[in-house]
């Protein structure tokens, strides 16, 4: 595990008692850094992240989008097809951090919302 961990959006490192994951969700963005404590939540996220990037370029709507290294940012238009794409990529991140200690959505009290797709 490592003794710090890189808090982004924040600007600042902060000690922390083992490896995180933070996604901070937005309409037009999901991005996630850092690492889980172990393979099987960065594989996780990793899916949930490439499933997002691949279903976007598939209906003509990918903006720019990066993943790997621990550091991932998915830009998403606002066409109702990519933004329900980002509705199931968000209820996937949360269903894996409710089970996960180390994956921590940025926003955790915020619930998906369908009516951001109108």
């Amino acid at each position: 595990t490592s003794l710090f961990q890189w808090l982004p959006f924040s600007g600042i490192f902060m000690k922390l008692p083992w490896d995180m994951v933070e996604v901070q969700i937005e309409n037009g963005r999901i991005a996630a850094r850092g690492h889980a404590g172990d393979s099987a939540g960065c594989a996780a996220v990793s899916a949930l992240l490439y499933a997002l990037a691949g279903g976007l370029e598939n209906i003509g709507q990918a903006g720019r989008w990066r993943i790997g290294g621990g550091d991932a940012e998915i830009e998403i238009p606002g066409a109702p097809e990519a933004q329900l794409l980002r509705l199931m990529a968000e209820v996937g991140l949360r269903q894996v951090a409710a089970v996960r200690q180390d994956i921590r959505i940025a926003d955790a009290g915020r619930q998906p919302r369908r009516d951001a797709l109108s």
